[in-house]
């Protein structure tokens, strides 16, 4: 039974490190939010995307995200979206479902910035600033 357990622990793995290259995750928060090595999730990103490594991270997230006004209200939006997410679903559920709330009230705003400023890895980051109190 236990051989059958970790077997479909594992498969549901994949499948969410899937899930997250497919929002445009950098392996290393692949790496993170799984149980799937960092060089698997560069391979992954590879297979799914076609390119090597995902998007670079920024330097300094705290700077990138206060060179933009608007950012930072996408920023705040989005925060919106992950507070409300329920607490007790694991961090990468949490966070997939937040950034697709935020998409969607992103596009059907009625202001003109109507393009999410914020991809999946600057969320992530934005709320790792966010729990340092940055």
């Amino acid at each position: 039974m236990g051989v059958v357990q970790t077997s479909k622990k594992r498969a549901l793995e994949f499948v969410i490190a899937e899930q997250l290259v497919e929002y445009g995750a950098r392996p290393k928060l692949v790496a993170l939010l799984t149980d799937i090595s960092e060089g698997y999730a560069k391979k992954m990103v590879r297979d799914i995307n076609g390119d090597g490594g995902g998007k670079r991270a920024k330097k300094d997230p705290a700077i990138w995200f206060s060179q933009a006004p608007v950012r930072l209200q996408h920023g705040d939006r989005f925060l919106m979206t992950y507070f409300k997410t329920e607490k007790s679903i694991r961090m990468a559920k949490r966070l997939m479902t937040a950034y697709t709330e935020y998409l969607y009230l992103t596009q059907r705003s009625n202001t003109k910035d109507r393009d999410p400023e914020l991809g999946f890895n600057e969320a992530h980051d934005l709320l790792q600033l966010y729990n340092e109190g940055k």
